[in-house]
């Protein structure tokens, strides 16, 4: 064999041992944090953080369920919260597509990316900052833990981590529902709807009315959901119906329909709050009671 063939072989052989080891290295590469929420059990989260423009919502689960504590105090939005989970539950996979941040702003991931933290506890938790969804809109990329490689994550997490705090709260009005109703009082002008609730039976001023209104009228009502939130007190309300519930546990929940300008509002004592509903939900309710007394109720029953 001549001489420049075995030195064409040798420099073969390094140049197939090198792509070896370069292949080697970027499968190792690429596999690091594949699955970045693989040791978080999900049943077990007590903690969601979510760091964005400088401001921190903080949802926690306490033994009524998940609350937000940060920026306010208040029943946090199942849904959402549920939804998150369940994209942590899924234990989505991450490919690494740069090895440093030096191109972070091209992925999203400049300075002020927000962070999404899922917490069991202090030493069990996975912290990710979050950039741009990826061109196919499933995933998007992230920064896990800071170690400094960007991520392809074949889960779109950024719409949680960008979304605010009013996507957050709780936006049902009532925590309970009809079979929950021992017993409601609707006050609408001078006349007063008192209505009982005994296993199926449900009486209106002592008259029996069927289920199937009750659920028209005040079921319909229980689960009213909000628009949006009103955290100061409201001015020049026209008040329109006032209501209170007595629960089978012993809760007593008042508050009021009201309207001001062209926003319909309904309070809950019991989380002190004002909401904006929809003026359809007020004129249902006032509709319903209307029809309630004049084809069930006797004329003198609907005074005081």
């Amino acid at each position: 064999m001549k001489k420049s063939t075995k030195i064409l072989i040798g420099l073969l052989v390094l140049l197939g041992i090198a792509y070896a080891i370069q292949r080697l290295t970027f499968s190792t590469s690429t596999t690091e944090n594949s699955n970045p929420f693989s040791n978080i059990d999900t049943s077990k989260v007590n903690q969601i953080s979510i760091l964005s423009d400088g401001r921190e919502i903080v949802i926690v689960r306490e033994s009524r369920g998940w609350f937000l504590t940060n920026p306010l105090h208040f029943p946090a939005n199942l849904t959402e919260v549920n939804l998150l989970l369940d994209a942590v539950a899924a234990n989505p996979s991450a490919s690494v597509v740069a090895d440093n941040l030096t191109d972070s702003v091209a992925y999203g991931l400049g300075a002020g990316a927000p962070t999404i933290k899922i917490s069991e506890n202090i030493q069990k938790e996975v912290s990710l900052r979050v950039g741009n969804i990826t061109p196919d809109f499933d995933g998007c990329y992230v920064e896990v833990n800071g170690n400094k490689k960007i991520l392809d994550l074949s889960k779109n997490i950024r719409t949680y981590a960008g979304e605010q705090v009013a996507s957050w709260r709780d936006k049902r009005i009532f925590d309970f529902s009809l079979d929950e109703i021992q017993a409601a009082d609707f006050a609408l002008g001078d006349t007063l709807y008192h209505f009982f609730h005994r296993d199926t039976l449900w009486q209106v001023n002592g008259n029996n009315v069927p289920l199937a209104k009750i659920q028209d009228v005040v079921g319909n009502f229980v689960g009213t959901m909000a628009i949006d939130f009103v955290d100061t007190s409201l001015t020049e309300e026209k008040p329109l119906v006032d209501y209170g519930f007595s629960l089978s546990d012993g809760t007593r929940v008042a508050g009021k329909v009201t309207k001001s300008g062209d926003q319909t509002y309904a309070s809950n004592s019991s989380l002190n709050q004002n909401y904006i509903i929809g003026s359809t939900i007020s004129e249902n309710l006032i509709r319903g009671l209307r029809e309630i007394g004049r084809d069930y109720l006797h004329k003198e029953t609907l005074k005081r």
